[in-house]
């Protein structure tokens, strides 16, 4: 059965750096029943970084991460799943963590698109009118 998990083809170098962090975090402080945040942050991130690699549409991502959502998951810490989800749909895990939804808060339209200048505008309205 293991042999048939798709594996991607090269994971991103960070993710070592990212498993060791966790590591040492991990093996630091006490542990609370509230868990930690900082470990929660940093295992979303791996996994962010993880289903990144597999360079998977953002809607089969969001449907495995559907898939796992709510299960008890075996790490030394409370684990609640993965942050801000729901308030970038249209985002990998990757981009909802790194802050790339920020962007698309207020009237994003405004700071995206820049309005049409009144010379182009004008010939435009002669073109077609």
């Amino acid at each position: 059965m293991l042999r048939d998990i798709p594996l991607p083809n090269h994971l991103p170098p960070e993710i070592a750096e990212m498993a060791a962090a966790y590591s040492e975090r991990l093996s630091q402080a006490p542990l609370t029943f509230d868990g930690d945040a900082a470990l929660q942050r940093l295992l979303a991130e791996i996994d962010g970084a993880v289903l990144e690699s597999y360079a998977l549409p953002v809607r089969l991502e969001r449907e495995l991460l559907r898939f796992f959502e709510g299960a008890r998951r075996p790490v030394a810490h409370a684990w609640e799943g993965w942050p801000g989800l729901e308030a970038a749909p249209g985002l990998s895990l990757a981009e909802t963590l790194d802050g790339s939804g920020e962007r698309f808060s207020g009237n994003w339209v405004r700071s995206v698109f820049e309005p049409l200048p009144q010379s182009e505008a004008d010939v435009l309205r002669a073109y077609i009118g």
